[in-house]
């Protein structure tokens, strides 16, 4: 089994201002999934994960989460987790 996961070379998913790359941890276990994402600034949209827990940290910049309609502000090095059946 592998401790070092390297960032994938290639982008595994690409929206209208979201794009991001999937490291390959299925193995482990199928309740996890690691990304690398980037966003463009201004991008909204929003989202209700019920399978997992999303955990996003922030590399650079700064901006806000809506998370059950409060603006919460981050910024690089913020850890930002929201909850199963969460609205963000």
């Amino acid at each position: 089994m592998p401790f070092v996961f390297h960032s994938p070379d290639d982008y595994s998913f690409e929206k209208v201002g979201i794009k991001g790359k999937i490291f390959d941890t299925k193995f482990l276990s199928d309740e996890i999934e690691f990304s690398v994402i980037e966003v463009e600034k201004g991008h909204e949209t929003k989202i209700i994960e019920k399978e997992c827990i999303f955990s996003y940290f922030i590399l650079e910049g700064y901006g806000s989460f809506e998370i059950e309609g409060v603006a919460e502000k981050c910024t690089k090095g913020d850890l930002v987790l929201i909850p199963r059946n969460t609205v963000f």
